[in-house]
């Protein structure tokens, strides 16, 4: 993952902390963008191991990390919504392996 992704979720997830709704509403809508990016569910468990990430960031990045992968692990594609989301079985392996080792 290269290293502005990084720093573009930790600022997302700093900001999603803040008590300003101008602050926090934007992160939570561009964290909610990511979702929909492969990888990211593995990307969210990279940085609550990282030790120098802030402990409040690293604790929503496991938080949005289980909410990504409730949302996302099995197909919900409907008529409605024949594009949903759906977590790689490449990333399903990869979280798998990282969460044992937690």
């Amino acid at each position: 993952r290269r290293s502005s992704d990084l720093r573009e979720v930790i600022q997302a997830l700093n900001a999603a902390l803040s008590n300003m709704e101008g602050v926090r509403k934007p992160a939570e809508q561009y964290l909610q963008q990511c979702e929909k990016m492969p990888g990211f569910a593995s990307l969210l468990l990279q940085l609550y191991q990282d030790g120098s990430v802030d402990k409040h960031s690293r604790h929503l990045a496991i938080l949005c990390c289980k909410n990504v992968l409730v949302r996302n692990w099995m197909s919900r594609a409907s008529p409605h919504n024949p594009q949903a989301t759906v977590i790689s079985e490449q990333e399903k392996a990869h979280v798998k392996q990282t969460l044992l080792f937690l």
